[in-house]
């Protein structure tokens, strides 16, 4: 398998034993099939995108959620660990 990069073009040199994508590939015209081919690639990209922000979006989420979790743990005043329960005494 070979790929390389030069100026913005990927060459790809390489087989792949994919059922799904020989069974879409196999139900078109030769003179079809790059282009098909192609957009199949840039579908994957495109979902490949999402997927990595997706992660990112999860990690994130996450983060706050803890956050938010401690901030309620500081501030709520029927909590031991309340600080805002010590404010309001004063």
């Amino acid at each position: 398998m070979a790929i390389k990069l030069d100026d913005g073009m990927v060459f790809v040199e390489c087989e792949i034993e994919n059922q799904d994508l020989y069974e879409i590939l196999n139900e078109i015209r030769e003179e079809e099939r790059c282009s098909v081919f192609i957009d199949i690639v840039k579908v994957g990209v495109a979902g490949y995108k999402r997927m990595k922000v997706g992660v990112e979006l999860d990690f994130v989420e996450k983060r706050i959620d803890d956050m938010l979790t401690r901030l309620e743990k500081f501030l709520d005043p029927h909590l031991e660990t309340s600080h805002l329960g010590v404010l309001c005494l004063d």
